[in-house]
């Protein structure tokens, strides 16, 4: 007991160490100030610019006020309960999917033994969290008369929760994890308390979908079910060019989330406060096998994605002739191009938004009041993409990267994750959490290896385009002028051009997250 207190005492001197603290600390909180400024300036703009109708050559001081003209024309249109109706209905697919997903991973994460095993299974359900929705269309594109689902509204729902079940199962199972490590440890309620945060972070999040699978879902033909708020924004706004309508709509859409959001940041606020009835800390023994069969189960599906992605029967019936287009294809301009500028993209953002979740972390964990505001203001005023987009061509860094760099720290999975980190650690504001700087940073990187949304709005020049972009436009159908074809060689290199992007949309994206768990897991175990 007194070899525990001891080492209690020496963290906790260690925490109030104001050297430690502005040494290490200062960047990150800084740079989680100034994000959260950010998103209530691009709030602000977002609302002005609904209640002005935007001429970009007068710009926003000098286009002509109209008050709530815009929202009237919506709140008068015989879309808006169609379009309500359709966002809350995906949402609640979404969310229902993703927890009968994760009863599996929620059990295997209970009956672990100890802590230390309850930690790295938990870390590892980050790694189906992260697998990037282009990805996950183009495996529902291998299964047999693909066409049907994706042209009738009766399969509408059952293609969305296909698309989004990994992602919210492996949040769900994360977070239920990591409040099961804590009950472990003697902290809180356990994974019960895990599964009523997961359930408050999403409903934040009741308003905004998953943009990246609202996209590739809907079309003209499945409008009837798939038009939700986010899509009817991007249409009007950036197709039609009626950026004054389109961010009328967001405005209303972000104050009635935020209105929503006020009960579930209260609620999460209320469950992650500090445990005082914790007198002890248990010992925690490490679990190296439990992460090494982990390791190898995502290997195995790896290598089976792998033979399904590009083609069973392909490897099976010309191996050699298979090979060689995987090859080509790889050697392919545009590919490496995509290739350079998506690990360039990654790497930078997976350091500022890792960083910028880090500092939330430490901004949050103790602030009771400013968790619950910063909470709401970061899931309601992140879906201001109209002003985001005038800020970005106003500030003349249209078609360049430095947009999807900054707005990374934006991308939902992130913020579910920084949430969740943030209210667990609440609970037990004494441990030191810089180790997990680096877990975030792997996981954000992951996230923006596999998502299109940012480099698709941001980015016209094609030799600018991702991998995940370039996968998007080959599924969809777009052509890049293939020019005419010569030889078998170009015909395999064309044919196995698509099945070898999504092999470097998915696989990168897998390890990225799988070193982002083990990180984390490091993390918590230095820190013990």
């Amino acid at each position: 007991m007194e070899q525990e207190k001891t080492v209690g005492s020496q963290i906790q001197e260690e925490s109030n160490d104001p050297v430690v603290h502005k040494r290490v600390f200062s960047l990150p909180k800084a740079l989680a100030l100034l994000a959260l400024a950010v998103l209530v300036t691009l709030a602000v703009i977002g609302i002005w610019l609904g209640m002005i109708k935007f001429k970009p050559a007068r710009g926003l001081a000098g286009s002509e006020f109209i008050g709530l003209t815009n929202i009237q024309r919506f709140l008068q249109s015989p879309y808006v309960l169609r379009l309500s109706r359709n966002t809350l209905v995906s949402w609640l697919v979404q969310a229902l999917a993703g927890f009968a997903a994760a009863a599996p991973l929620l059990l295997w994460i209970k009956a672990s033994h100890n802590a230390g095993r309850a930690l790295t299974k938990t870390c590892v359900c980050l790694i189906p969290a992260c697998l990037p929705t282009v990805g996950l269309f183009y495996l529902l594109l291998k299964l047999p008369h693909p066409q049907s689902m994706f042209v009738d509204v009766n399969y509408y729902y059952g293609v969305y929760a296909a698309m989004t079940v990994f992602q919210t199962a492996g949040f769900i199972a994360f977070c239920g994890g990591l409040f099961e490590y804590l009950g472990k440890r003697g902290i809180g309620g356990g994974m019960r308390w895990g599964l009523s945060a997961a359930a408050l972070i999403l409903a934040l999040r009741l308003l905004t979908p998953n943009k990246d699978a609202t996209l590739f879902a809907y079309n003209p033909m499945v409008y009837e079910a798939a038009d939700t708020l986010d899509t009817y924004v991007y249409r009007t706004g950036l197709q039609n060019a009626d950026y004054s309508f389109s961010s009328a709509v967001q405005s209303l859409k972000a104050i009635v989330q935020a209105l929503l959001g006020i009960l579930p940041a209260s609620m999460l606020v209320k469950l992650s406060r500090k445990d005082e009835t914790r007198i002890t800390i248990p010992d925690q023994k490490g679990s190296v096998s439990t992460w090494l069969f982990a390791i190898v189960v995502w290997l195995v599906i790896m290598v089976a994605a792998s033979g399904y992605i590009f083609g069973l029967d392909r490897l099976m019936d010309q191996p050699e002739a298979s090979a060689e287009a995987f090859i080509t294809a790889t050697g392919n301009a545009t590919v490496l191009g995509s290739m350079a500028i998506t690990a360039i993209t990654a790497a930078f953002s997976g350091v500022f938004a890792g960083t910028v979740a880090y500092g939330f972390v430490q901004l949050n964990r103790t602030n009771q009041k400013g968790f619950s505001a910063a909470v709401i203001v970061w899931v309601s005023a992140g879906s201001f993409l109209m002003a985001e987009y005038i800020a970005v061509r106003n500030l003349g860094i249209l078609n360049t990267l430095m947009p999807q760099v900054v707005l990374s720290v934006f991308e939902p999975q992130i913020i579910c994750i920084t949430i969740a980190l943030t209210a667990a650690l609440r609970m037990a504001p004494e441990r030191q959490t810089r180790g997990l700087t680096a877990g975030l940073m792997f996981i954000g990187s992951a996230l923006s290896w596999g998502s299109y949304f940012n480099n698709m709005i941001y980015v016209r020049d094609r030799s600018l385009y991702s991998l995940s972009l370039l996968l998007r436009e080959l599924l969809i159908g777009a052509s890049s002028g293939s020019g005419e074809i010569t030889s078998q060689a170009e015909l395999l290199a064309r044919d196995a051009m698509t099945p070898t992007v999504a092999l470097l949309v998915i696989l990168p994206a897998i390890l990225l997250s799988a070193a982002g768990a083990l990180c984390l897991v490091s993390a918590f175990r230095k820190e013990e």
